[in-house]
């Protein structure tokens, strides 16, 4: 089944039209503050674990040291993805029975309070307990946010929305580590967790913010049911595409080790390559859509993701590792707004809250899924090897992106909007 769609994209309703049909000059300032949720859905899953990034040390000190300590610090970091992994079709199956704006309201509360938690709480269970809660309002959260950006926008106009998103969450997960970075170390490192107060600036928005009317409705629930059906093949391409995605970050400072590049601050700026491409590709993800067809930009993604591993694997000096790690940010930064973008336009408007809660999912297990990947193929031929072969294995994907690209287009399911009435 081809992930592909029309190349003749709509353009949709544009930003500035979304603001500019509100009858009322207060309309149009709550279909402002509407238009600022659209843009920020990953700052969730963003947060989710960068403002604890920098306090790693600090909080196994806390709990004991040793390999108590370790633990609890690591399980700061993976259990709130157990929270998202779970969380997010719970937040899509909850989208078609209180709406978009109760589960924006509550997914803010339950992760801004869940992580202030992190200050107080002391004993390692209900600590743990807490950070769930968080992975829970992150899934909540981005769920219901990309939801409305599937009922407000359609095609090329989506796109560029898709790709702003994108580039919005890596410069607060960058801007988050260094703020929580510079609290821990001239403040003190509790007062890093209240950094996820910010998330409650979420609930001042979604009361005030203007958007259509979405009935909740026994028809809607019925046809939120079958979402899973349209998009699960989408669904498993993402996890290989999300592990490939990690790869720089996952697996990079191992390369670069066994190339002989050790220095940490060295390691750090040839990965953070990727992370900058990652945002700049994806701001312009929606130009570059508006020139090439879905499988065309896929082919793109593919090949600079692919090929961006195969050659960390295959050269040693410093200038291949930025270089690779720059192709796999860009890459990355093309395919996640992409992947997206399928899953919103491959479902009736009654099922994509059910949809888009699968999307945070499969990212995640993909990033479990790396280690899983890649350690038994390190173990069994050699770290480079094992970097050519599923870089390899990316790049042939791009094969049958352009395969796809080579039928005839189908008509665009979302050519254009259904007519609905403000809220």
């Amino acid at each position: 089944m081809a992930i592909a769609v029309d190349a003749n994209q709509p353009e949709g309703r544009r930003l500035r039209g979304f603001i500019a049909e509100a009858p009322t000059p207060t309309a149009r300032a709550r279909a402002f503050l509407a238009l600022l949720l659209v843009l920020v859905p990953p700052v969730f899953t963003a947060m989710m674990g960068t403002p604890v990034v920098p306090i790693i040390p600090a909080v196994a000190k806390h709990f004991g040291g040793g390999d108590a300590g370790a633990f609890a610090a690591q399980m700061m970091v993976t259990v709130p993805c157990i929270g998202v992994i779970i969380g997010g079709p719970v937040a899509g199956w909850l989208i078609e029975r209180i709406g978009i704006r109760a589960v924006i309201i509550g997914s803010a509360v339950l992760m801004g309070l869940a992580g202030m938690a992190g200050a107080v709480v002391h004993d390692i269970v209900p600590f743990l307990f807490s950070r769930l809660l968080v992975g829970f309002g992150a899934a909540g959260g981005y769920t219901a946010l990309l939801t409305l950006a599937g009922l407000l926008f359609q095609g090329r106009t989506l796109a560029r929305v898709l790709g702003y998103q994108a580039s919005v969450a890596a410069v607060v997960s960058m801007g988050s580590i260094m703020i929580s970075g510079y609290i821990a170390e001239h403040v003190e490192w509790r007062v890093s967790y209240g950094l996820y107060a910010l998330v409650l600036l979420f609930v001042p928005l979604a009361l005030l913010g203007r958007w259509p009317a979405q009935p909740v409705s026994v028809q809607a629930r019925a046809a939120g049911a079958g979402a899973f059906g349209r998009i699960w093949p989408i669904l498993l391409i993402m996890i290989p595409i999300y592990a490939a995605a990690f790869m720089s970050v996952v697996q990079g400072s191992f390369m670069m080790t066994a190339n002989g590049i050790t220095k940490p601050t060295l390691q750090s700026t040839l990965i953070s390559m990727a992370t900058i491409m990652f945002t700049i590709s994806s701001w312009n993800y929606g130009r570059l859509r508006s020139r090439l067809s879905g499988p065309m930009t896929f082919v793109v993604a593919l090949l600079l993701l692919g090929g961006g591993i195969v050659l960390m694997g295959s050269l040693h000096p410093v200038w291949a590792m930025g270089l690779s790690c720059a192709m796999m940010g860009a890459g990355a930064g093309i395919a996640t707004p992409y992947l997206s973008q399928q899953i919103l336009e491959r479902v009736t408007a009654e099922q994509r809250g059910r949809a888009v809660g699968f999307i945070a999912p499969a990212h995640y297990l993909g990033e479990f899924a790396n280690p899983f990947i890649m350690h038994p193929l390190r173990m069994a031929i050699g770290i480079h090897a094992a970097f050519i072969l599923f870089g390899a294995f990316i790049m042939l994907g791009a094969l049958f992106a352009f395969r796809a690209n080579r039928k005839p287009a189908s008509a665009d399911p979302e050519s254009a909007p259904e007519p609905v009435a403000a809220a």
